[in-house]
């Protein structure tokens, strides 16, 4: 891991992953699994509608996770108590040079309003 500083501050989030299987009869069963990690956190970035054309408004975080930390479209996050969802994918990123993997970035967002 890289010992870069980072913006923001240092919290422990609840990380939100569901994952999808089959039973003996056929049928699809979703379980949801919860882990408490450590993560950097930025300052939120804040959005009001504009102009009648969005009448729901947004809170965005950027969070930087510990180093391969996998990170899929369907999971969410509790960061201080309230839910929010991933935008995209965050893959762990190498350095094909020097092999070492960086944090993993990750975009999330909450709608309210």
């Amino acid at each position: 891991m890289i010992g870069l500083p980072l913006p923001g501050h240092t919290v422990t989030i609840t990380h939100l992953s569901t994952a999808e299987t089959i039973t003996a009869d056929g049928f699809k069963k979703k379980t949801e699994t919860r882990r408490d990690i450590q993560a950097i956190i930025d300052a939120p970035t804040a959005a009001e509608p504009r102009a009648g054309t969005a009448l729901i408004a947004t809170i965005d975080h950027v969070l930087y996770l510990p180093a391969g930390t996998a990170i899929e479209a369907a999971d969410r996050f509790i960061i201080e108590g309230k839910t929010f969802e991933v935008e995209g994918e965050a893959v762990a990123i190498t350095n094909p040079f020097t092999e070492t993997t960086f944090y993993t970035e990750v975009k999330v967002r909450r709608w309210h309003g």
